[in-house]
């Protein structure tokens, strides 16, 4: 008996290879084999959250974003600039926060005066201005930069949290009647009508870091270097990940001058260079192809910043009010600026957080 077990034993491997070639002769694949091999980034874990805490920021988001939004245009310490002759010029800082509570509140220009109105009754702005002079200085290109220091300026207490940066774009319509961007980004003759948001945003909170508006025609590639080198000094990631949109030897190298590793998912017919050239291009490809598990489990997390957009969108809208490029660009900014503050009300109270522009 045991020398017949024994011959079982040795004669499985091979019957069990006879049959396997049989089956791939004949056109069959095992089903077995590909049930088992699962990939890391595909085992799918529940989600947590302290659902304790998120209820607690969520009831207080609107009290936390007035005060987010007065200290921190207050920090700016914008000059009011008045020669004394004629007509004075609005004030700038309550211009900004006029703008960010109307589309925190998603109102019109023509229904946000009662809103204004309890904003000047709490101390958060001075003075409210009517509906067309809210609009003219929202052409203002001071304004403009203003708000690209604001955005920048209440993301960075939240720069010890965030070690990876996602990069990605999505287009914004420039009237009611455009369509989702999802439902034309296939097709090129419908771009001059769209408006593209280039950002650089944060894994773990979806805190947008930098962001470059352009016209709908323009790829977001060529803008990634620009986005890495405009964000906050605070932040200094370990990781950058982006979709294959972004595949160059420029964007690797510019992710790799910022200190961090490149996860840009490569195209099946790139060459990759010899071991000998040492370089991050040569790095990152490597990496993909000798190891393709782990440079998935850092590359899907990009998916992260599609969420962002998700939220973007369904909270201030996919389209925009405003009809010149420069009141586009400001409004944008201006929502930019309402997410990142609601982002910080949350982190405040999640990972109690010391922010510097509210404590001065």
């Amino acid at each position: 008996m045991k020398e017949r077990d024994d011959l079982l034993k040795e004669l499985e491997p091979r019957l069990k290879a006879i049959v396997e070639s049989a089956l791939k002769n004949h056109g069959f694949t095992p089903v077995r084999e590909k049930q088992q091999t699962i990939l890391p980034y595909l085992d799918k874990k529940p989600h947590e959250r302290d659902w304790i805490l998120y209820e607690a920021s969520c009831r207080r988001e609107k009290i936390m974003f007035f005060k987010i939004l007065k200290y921190a245009v207050d920090y700016l310490n914008i000059k009011h600039n008045y020669c004394g002759n004629g007509r004075p010029n609005a004030f700038i800082d309550d211009i900004i926060k006029s703008h960010c509570i109307r589309l925190y509140s998603n109102y019109s220009s023509w229904r946000c005066e009662s809103e204004l109105e309890f904003a000047r009754s709490l101390g958060i702005i001075e003075q409210v201005y009517k509906r067309s002079t809210l609009l003219k200085y929202l052409k203002s290109p001071l304004v403009t930069s203003k708000l690209n220091e604001l955005y920048k300026l209440i993301a960075s207490p939240i720069a010890p949290i965030e070690s990876h940066l996602l990069a990605d774009a999505s287009g914004i319509g420039q009237a009611y009647a455009c369509k989702r961007w999802v439902e034309v980004r296939d097709k090129p003759e419908q771009w001059r009508y769209y408006r593209k948001l280039h950002i650089l945003s944060g894994a773990k909170t979806k805190i947008v870091v930098s962001c470059k508006i352009t016209e709908g025609k323009c790829h977001e590639s060529p803008f990634l270097p620009e986005l890495i080198n405009e964000r906050p000094k605070e932040f200094c990631p370990r990781y950058i990940s982006a979709d294959a949109g972004f595949l160059s030897k420029s964007n690797v190298k510019a992710i790799s001058k910022a200190g961090a590793i490149a996860f840009i998912k490569p195209k099946k017919n790139v060459s990759i260079p010899s071991r000998g050239i040492s370089s991050a291009w040569g790095s990152m490809l490597r990496l993909w192809k000798e190891n393709q598990d782990l440079f998935a489990q850092y590359y899907h997390v990009r998916s992260n910043v599609e969420s962002f957009f998700s939220q973007y969108k369904r909270k201030f809208g996919f389209t925009c009010r405003a009809k010149s490029p420069v009141s586009q660009e400001n409004e944008i900014l201006s929502k930019i600026v309402c997410h990142n503050a609601v982002i910080l009300a949350r982190a405040m109270v999640e990972f109690n957080l010391d922010v510097k522009f509210m404590a001065s």
